[in-house]
């Protein structure tokens, strides 16, 4: 009887920790999300690597040098300053 209701208990905690994963990368730009299969599955898609398509952004210097690869609805931050990024929208 106790085991069972151990076993209950980590099977509630287990699915309530795995519901507040999945929302938190539920926010993810679902285009990110497109893309960032797309390279898993043929890593010859761009110079954009999977990781920088899960985090959302990545750094570069000006707008006119745009990684290979990079969604269409990202947009560049902060032209003109050493903080300078490619950025997928924020929803």
């Amino acid at each position: 009887m106790k085991l069972g209701m151990i076993l209950i208990i980590i099977f509630i905690i287990c699915s309530i920790t795995l519901g507040i994963i999945f929302k938190s990368h539920k926010s993810l730009n679902s285009k990110s999300i497109v893309y960032a299969k797309e390279a898993i599955i043929d890593k010859t898609v761009s110079s954009i690597s999977v990781d920088e398509i899960s985090q959302g952004w990545y750094w570069w210097a000006n707008k006119s040098t745009k990684k290979e690869g990079t969604p269409d609805d990202w947009i560049f931050e902060l032209e003109g300053t050493r903080g300078a990024k490619w950025t997928a929208p924020k929803e």
